[in-house]
């Protein structure tokens, strides 16, 4: 997000980090006796989350731009669910047959990303 620094309000973008890093400090604090190392990985997660909804929220209000949400919080949803699928549910394989899952899943992704932004880049390229 680059808002603050095109309204000339760069506090902000310190304000949200140093909200970032508190969050990611209790989180890691509390959860790191249960879940060990990973709690500073699930920590920096929602702290990252907390600070695109912060800049987002106060962006909007303070230099509103018209950002497709919709599109870019499906395309979050499906490389979650592509990951997911591609890494966890297959780590039995090995070999040509995770390679061959992998590459499928990210040639279906590929046509997804061609599907929704082709229009956007004819446009772009005819410039």
């Amino acid at each position: 997000s680059i808002w603050y620094k095109l309204s000339d309000n760069t506090i902000y973008g310190a304000v949200i980090s140093v909200i970032g890093a508190i969050a990611t400090f209790i989180i890691a604090f509390i959860f790191i006796g249960d879940l060990g190392y990973s709690a500073c990985a699930w920590g920096t997660l929602t702290a990252y989350a907390i600070m695109v909804t912060l800049a987002y929220v106060i962006g909007q209000k303070k230099h509103p731009i018209s950002y497709p949400v919709g599109k870019i919080l499906f395309s979050i949803f499906l490389i979650s669910i592509l990951l997911y699928f591609g890494f966890y549910n297959y780590q039995n394989l090995t070999g040509l047959k995770l390679y061959s899952i992998n590459t499928g899943i990210f040639i279906a992704y590929l046509a997804y990303v061609y599907q929704m932004e082709r229009d956007e880049w004819r446009a772009i390229l005819k410039r």
